[in-house]
């Protein structure tokens, strides 16, 4: 039996973006159609309603170290299927501004970033004098379980004028797959290979607003019984740098775009610390992303149930991008 699934964009890289912070060109009316057929290219963009300095909202990391801050959200992709979403909130002088992107897009935050500050140490350094100057507004929240934290809205010291972009990218999404969902009656998974799963037996999934039931491909890295140990920028099974497919060796050598496998991070992760050696329980896998650094994958919720398998990857038939074709 082979299906088309397309629930939360599973894709093998994350999904990406392009950038065209204030002031750089863009795709004029017949390109951005054309990139959005070709590519599943969608505008994201927030123009300034008045005149005025741009701020955000930030949180505290468990180093310490601000975040943005975004609230998790209901809607539909593709106008059709449910799904999550994260919201941030923007200013401009007072007047608060949303932008919306899917909640597994995890490079909002580097992009939007770029936009205002050269680099870290600049970002830091607007924090530590908004933080002398007393213009670091600390606000109460609260979550949906009740629990209190603080959120500090921050000026970013550029201004924008009423009408221009205060952020504008497009949001490249992720790949629509056919799976095949007979052959796995015959034979098991084999380590190296992609593999689509439901997410709602994994415990360690978080439940979002429409409850924790998605679809997601990563690729298998380890069986019942393996031993897994991430070794930047390595992985390895059973005392050994993993095989099984070419991309566990680009990850090792960080060749090309792969950036390597990294560690779980101490703030919200759940497997794969540094020094940490982990076994794939029975009737079990372990999936992780082929870009590591922007992957949110068995490093943060665990284990995939054997019955939760779905089958292997076809064929990417959406969008045309260099994923385009059977699936590897």
């Amino acid at each position: 039996m082979i299906i088309p699934t397309n629930s939360m964009w599973p894709t093998y890289n994350g999904m990406t973006a392009v950038n065209f912070p204030p002031g750089a060109p863009t795709p004029g009316r017949l390109r951005r159609i054309a990139r959005l057929v070709a590519y599943g290219a969608v505008r994201k963009e927030v123009d300034a309603p008045v005149s005025g300095e741009v701020s955000a909202m930030f949180a505290l990391d468990g180093h310490g170290q601000p975040r943005l801050a975004p609230a998790l959200v209901s809607g539909r992709s593709w106008l059709v299927f449910p799904a999550k979403f994260a919201e941030f909130a923007l200013f401009v002088g007072d007047v608060p501004l949303r932008i919306r992107v899917p909640q597994d897009f995890h490079e909002f935050e580097p992009l939007f970033l770029s936009t205002y500050f050269r680099g870290p140490s600049e970002f830091a350094a607007q924090w530590a004098q908004c933080q002398a100057d007393g213009r670091l507004t600390e606000v109460s929240a609260e979550d949906a379980s009740g629990r209190k934290f603080q959120l500090f809205k921050l000026p970013l010291g550029k201004r924008v004028n009423a009408g221009a972009p205060v952020v504008r990218f497009d949001l490249l999404r992720g790949d629509m797959l056919l799976v095949d969902r007979f052959s796995y009656h015959f034979a098991r998974p084999r380590v190296g290979s992609a593999f689509v799963f439901e997410t709602e037996g994994i415990p360690g999934f978080p439940a979002g607003v429409d409850g924790p039931d998605e679809f997601l491909i990563k690729r298998l890295v380890g069986l019942p019984g393996d031993a897994l140990e991430i070794r930047e920028p390595a992985l390895y099974r059973n005392g050994r740098p993993i095989e099984g497919s070419a991309v566990f060796d680009l990850n090792a050598r960080r060749a090309g775009r792969y950036r390597g496998y990294f560690n779980a991070p101490v703030d919200g992760g759940r497997y794969l610390f540094a020094g940490q050696t982990v076994i794939v329980p029975p009737h079990s896998y372990m999936g992780l992303g082929d870009n590591s650094p922007v992957s949110e994958d068995g490093r943060y919720w665990g284990f995939v149930p054997e019955k939760d398998v779905q089958g292997r990857p076809l064929l990417i038939y959406y969008p045309f991008t260099r994923h385009w074709g059977f699936a590897k």
